[in-house]
């Protein structure tokens, strides 16, 4: 507008910066904050990438979202801000995670959790941390390396005052604890968390986060098909801009039918459907192993579409696949239980 040019260049980049974290300090309307963070006068600004970022990972373009992190980082070290470097790798770890690509996540996250973490504040540290604590998960380590990794991550976000880190902590504790199958855990965690819920930082996302985890422990720990189906239909009509948790919804329905003993496979098509458009290297590989247990597929075709989407997906055991069935973590082998941190 003809006011704005009036403002100094320097003070509209400050202005534009300060107006996009607002937007993004929570799940709020990814594309409406993406389409601000390209008017800004600044594009090269980080925060302003990583804006961009986060939004491309919330509409699952995972390749464009890496690629706007990984230049926000170089523009963070060139001008010397750590906090927004900070946040530049906790975007490239959350990426490289869904994506499938965990050994290239972790030396991220712990990058993030030490030497940088230690020169930002304390929520990176912290951030750092969680991210830890869902790779120990991806590799079906919740015991002691994700338990004691979100231990330290709720201290660090207590001392820093930071509620959507301890929101994200209490949800990906529910994972951890069915996990391992600590029904008390689970529900400690489930009513700590229900507690913040009428914090200004509980979005739609963190509704359709706790729905997902309460599908998954209906489904799998208190077989209640009922309960279940009526969560993961509520991701459906929550989630209109979240593809990830829609397609989680999508396979945990299809895995109802399947345990039912009937057919999962038109739900199978729409979770297809939107892969295409939304491709998720994790939970397209989590298709294939629901794929081959309804025998749409055969298992060496499911590895190698498991290899193709999700490169460096751990086993349950850390060693080398003979079935796509390895791929299955948590202590119910049969049920298919899906562990995704959001």
């Amino acid at each position: 507008s003809a006011a704005a040019g009036l403002i100094p260049r320097r003070a509209r980049a400050r202005l534009d910066r300060v107006h996009v974290t607002l937007m993004g300090s929570a799940h709020g309307d990814q594309a409406g904050i993406e389409r601000r963070a390209r008017r800004a006068v600044d594009p090269t600004d980080p925060a302003i990438l990583l804006a961009r970022a986060k939004a491309a990972r919330f509409d699952c373009r995972l390749d464009e979202g890496l690629r706007l992190a990984v230049r926000a980082e170089l523009e963070a070290r060139a001008r010397s801000e750590v906090d927004v470097l900070a946040h530049a790798l906790y975007e490239q770890a959350f990426v490289l995670s869904w994506s499938g690509r965990f050994s290239e996540a972790r030396p991220v996250a712990e990058h993030l959790h030490g030497a940088v973490g230690g020169l930002a504040s304390v929520r990176w540290v912290g951030w750092g941390a969680w991210l830890l604590a869902c790779l120990a998960l991806y590799r079906n380590d919740p015991r002691d390396d994700a338990r004691g990794h979100l231990a330290r991550a709720e201290v660090l976000f207590d001392a820093d005052q930071t509620p959507t880190g301890l929101t994200s902590v209490l949800v990906l504790s529910l994972a951890a604890a069915r996990m391992i199958g600590d029904h008390v855990w689970y529900s400690q965690a489930r009513d700590r968390l229900l507690s913040h819920r009428p914090n200004a930082n509980w979005t739609g996302f963190t509704s359709c986060s706790l729905h997902l985890e309460e599908a998954e422990f209906a489904r799998v720990h208190m077989l209640d098909e009922d309960l279940a189906r009526m969560k993961y239909r509520q991701v459906l009509r929550l989630a209109t801009r979240q593809p990830l948790q829609r397609g989680h919804a999508l396979l945990g329905l299809a895995e109802l039918e399947r345990e039912a003993g009937r057919d999962a496979v038109p739900l199978l098509r729409r979770l297809e459907v939107l892969m295409r458009d939304h491709p998720v290297g994790y939970l397209e590989a989590h298709l294939q192993i629901t794929k081959f247990m309804t025998n749409e597929t055969s298992a060496a075709d499911a590895l190698a579409k498991i290899h193709r989407s999700a490169p460096q997906l751990p086993t349950r055991n850390g060693g080398p696949p003979s079935s796509p069935l390895d791929f299955i973590l948590g202590r119910h082998l049969d049920r298919h239980e899906m562990f995704i941190a959001q």
